[in-house]
C-alpha cells in the first residue's frame, strides 16, 4: 500500500481510466479540471481499493526523492513497466 511519504511519478504499464498505456495524466488531468466531483469520487474508491487491498500497483522501481533527476531519466529513455515510485529519503516504501 502507499503511504503519505510515496510520490507516483508515472504509470506506464496499465490505465485503470481506460485509455492507452502512457496517456493517464491527460485523461487524469482533464477529468480532474472539468469534473473534480467524479474525480474526487473515483479517487477515494480507488485508495479504498489499494487499502483493502483488492489491487496491487505494479511497481517498476522505487528511488529515494534525492534520486528524482535519475528516475525522470529512466522514464525518459521508456521501456518502464509498472509505476516509478519516489520514497522519502530514508524510507523502506
Amino acid at each position: 500500500m502507499l503511504k503519505q511519504s510515496t510520490i507516483v511519478l508515472k504509470t506506464v504499464h496499465y490505465s485503470w481510466w481506460g485509455c492507452p498505456a502512457g496517456q493517464e495524466e491527460v485523461h487524469e488531468t482533464t477529468l480532474k479540471r472539468l469534473k473534480p466531483e467524479l474525480f474526487r469520487k473515483d479517487l477515494i474508491a480507488l485508495l479504498d481499493l489499494l487499502k483493502q487491498q483488492k489491487i496491487k500497483p505494479l511497481i517498476a522501481q522505487r528511488f529515494p526523492l534525492v534520486e528524482a533527476r535519475q528516475a525522470q531519466e529512466l522514464l525518459g529513455k521508456g521501456g518502464v513497466t509498472g509505476k516509478i515510485v519516489l520514497v522519502r529519503n530514508g524510507s523502506s516504501d
